[in-house]
């Protein structure tokens, strides 16, 4: 009499761990063991013993799909061949094989099953066995693939660099970063869309040169400020000549919020598409060192007022010392993109584009009395920007080290000269997944 005897040894992809050898009890039964979020592939050793020398036995198999476990969701046969008839002769000896896949899922149960049947003919009798194989998610229960070793939180300490002026590294810089490339998952046709976000906290500055740096100023403001209506050969005003030198900075207090679905993904990188969404608190600090040439005092004439004279109340056109603070809030879309090479260094990059209620300062002007007065003011509009972070780490020193900063563009013009801020930062990286080692 023939007998089927079956032996199952398992070989998994995806995380490495230990083979498993799944053995057959006498009720024709296989186990195999689900021990990673990734797929598990087993291969069904069987054998056809007792088979008389030159006898040739064709062997059957099928899968009706009748247990609760469902085929081509929870495991699927990779190679289709494996289920259509097979020969057994001298030539193939007794052992033949069937190639199953356990597929990640999530799922609550302990086990599920599925059948197979496998037919061939004993002493001219047609004979079907059934052979149960039980899926133990018990080991460890399968999840979605979701990598955790990715996601990052990390405090970014240094200074910024001002290149405008004379190139040094000068006050705080800093950012609190949280990186999550993926926390969810949803089937999308035959693969998963991964979901994550990327937000923060930050404090970094932006440095300008003033072009008009060294050039002739002058300007007209009233002797007595609180006069409001100019009178002619009476109000006096004066004349101040001089040469102004610039140093203007923006110290940025900012949160981001960038939630993001992984469009592409390797072992060495993300590529990510994001939307965009940014507040900053922004302060505005002008100095101004002013050579004095010449200062005139005069009286309100005609002339003057023929040909539209500019008085200020005060002397406040240029200021020694100005702060203006604004909050500017950014929606848009990018594609976010970390690179890692041989864990030795990070390439970070986070290009965006969208609107901005963007405020800047203008000068504003009225006529009273005949006298131009001019005062600056705020102004807001919702215009188009462009965005790129990017940030450089080593990842080789006990601390990382990072160079990073942005440049972010805003279709406005600023006193006839279009908006372009620029943060340049060195800074030492401090990471929790660092720490625990």
């Amino acid at each position: 009499m023939r007998k089927i005897i079956l032996a199952v040894c398992v070989i998994l992809s995806g995380i490495a761990v230990n083979a498993q050898t799944l053995l057959l009890p006498t009720d024709k039964e296989a186990t195999i063991k689900a021990e990673s979020s990734n797929t598990v592939s087993a291969i069904l050793n069987l054998k056809l013993l007792d088979r008389p020398p030159g006898k040739a036995v064709k062997l059957s198999f099928k899968d009706f799909n009748d247990g609760d476990a469902t085929l081509g969701k929870d495991y699927q046969y990779p190679i289709s061949s494996d289920l259509n008839d097979q020969t057994i002769t001298d030539a193939t000896g007794q052992t033949f094989s069937i190639h199953v896949s356990i597929l990640p899922v999530k799922t609550d149960a302990k086990q599920k099953y599925f059948n197979l049947y496998i037919s061939y003919e004993r002493d001219k009798f047609p004979v079907t066995e059934k052979l149960k194989v039980t899926i133990d998610y018990t080991v460890t229960k399968l999840k979605p693939d979701i990598d955790t070793s990715k996601w990052a939180v990390s405090a970014i300490v240094g200074s910024n660099l001002d290149f405008f002026n004379t190139p040094v590294f000068k006050n705080f810089a800093g950012e609190i970063k949280v990186y999550v490339p993926s926390f969810a998952t949803m089937k999308v046709g035959k693969g998963n869309w991964h979901f994550g976000l990327i937000t923060g906290l930050f404090n970094y500055q932006y440095f300008e040169a003033d072009s008009s740096n060294g050039n002739v100023q002058f300007e007209n403001y009233l002797l007595d400020p609180t006069v409001h209506v100019p009178i002619v050969d009476t109000t006096k005003y004066i004349r101040h000549i001089y040469a102004l030198n610039s140093n203007i900075s923006y110290n940025n207090w900012g949160a981001y919020l960038d939630p993001m679905v992984r469009i592409a993904h390797n072992d060495w990188f993300d590529l990510f598409f994001d939307l965009h969404f940014e507040a900053i608190w922004r302060t505005r600090i002008t100095k101004n060192t002013i050579l004095d040439i010449r200062r005139d005092t005069f009286t309100l004439s005609k002339p003057d007022t023929a040909h539209h004279i500019a008085l200020q109340a005060f002397q406040a056109i240029r200021p020694l010392y100005r702060e203006e603070d604004y909050v500017d809030f950014y929606e848009g879309i990018g594609l976010p993109f970390n690179l890692n090479v041989k864990n030795a260094f990070s390439v970070y990059l986070n290009p965006a584009f969208g609107i901005t209620n963007f405020n800047k300062l203008k000068l504003d002007s009225q006529r009273v009395g005949g006298v131009t007065i001019y005062n600056y003011v705020t102004s807001t509009s919702f215009v188009p920007f462009a965005l790129m972070k990017f940030q450089l780490t080593t990842k080789v020193a006990p601390v990382d080290i990072v160079v990073g900063g942005e440049i972010r563009y805003i279709a406005k013009k600023q006193f006839d000269k279009n908006i372009a801020y620029k943060a340049f930062y060195l800074a030492a990286v401090i990471s929790l997944d660092k720490l625990k080692k």
